[in-house]
C-alpha cells in the first residue's frame, strides 16, 4: 500500500524516485515490486548507513488507529488489482476453492493440534499451504479462484485481497481482538 503513494506522486510530479530496498532482499520482495509495476531500474539495494538526499519521499499508509487498525480498503484493492493484472489468470493450475494457510513453518501462531484440524478440513475438501513454499504468482491465482480460506492470523491471509468474494474463517487465540481483516 505505501507504493500506491510512491506511484501517485509519480504521476502527479513526472517524477519517478528510486526505491531503497534492503541488500539482498527475499525474493518476493522484487516479485511483488515487480507485479507492482517498479522495474528493476527504479529501486536500490542499500547496505549503506549515510546517504546524502535532496529530496526524500517518505509515504504514509492510509489507516485509523481505533480499537485495532482500520486499514484503508482502497489502499488493499489497488495492491491486488496492480498485482493479478500481471498474472496470467487462465493457468490452468488446478487449486482447491476450500483453502487452510498453515503457519506450521513459521515461528508464531502455530496450531498446537493441526493434524487434527488437518484431517478435519481434509474431510471437508480443504487444501493446506505455506505460502513460503510456492511463488507469489500462484499465491494470487490460488486465492483468485478461493470461495473460503481458513488460517491463523498472519501475513499469509493478507492474500485473501487477491479474492474475489471469498468467506474468510480467522483462526486467533481465546480472547484477542484483531479487526485487520474485518
Amino acid at each position: 500500500p505505501l507504493l500506491r503513494a510512491v506511484e501517485q506522486y509519480s504521476r502527479k510530479t513526472d517524477q519517478n524516485p528510486t526505491l531503497l530496498i534492503k541488500n539482498n532482499p527475499p525474493s518476493w520482495v522484487t516479485d511483488t515490486l515487480d507485479l507492482l509495476g517498479f522495474s528493476s531500474s527504479q529501486w536500490v539495494e542499500w547496505s549503506n548507513h549515510k546517504a546524502r538526499i535532496d529530496t526524500m519521499l517518505i509515504p504514509k499508509l492510509s489507516y485509523i488507529h481505533s480499537f485495532g487498525a482500520e486499514f484503508q480498503p482502497s489502499d488493499r484493492a489497488w495492491v491486488a488489482e496492480q498485482m493479478k493484472s500481471r498474472v496470467d489468470l487462465t493457468k490452468s493450475e488446478e487449486f482447491s476453492k476450500r483453502v487452510f494457510v498453515s503457519r506450521q513453518g513459521q515461528d508464531r501462531r502455530k496450531i498446537i493440534n493441526f493434524d487434527e484440524v488437518i484431517n478435519l478440513l481434509h474431510d471437508y475438501g480443504f487444501d493446506y499451504i505455506r505460502p513460503e513454499q510456492i511463488s507469489i504468482e500462484e499465491q494470487i491465482r490460488l486465492f483468485d479462484q478461493a470461495e473460503v480460506i481458513i488460517g491463523a492470523f498472519g501475513a499469509g491471509l493478507m492474500n485473501m485481497i487477491f479474492a474475489h468474494d471469498a468467506s474468510l474463517i480467522e483462526i486467533k487465540p481465546h480472547k484477542t481482538a484483531h479487526t485487520v481483516y474485518y
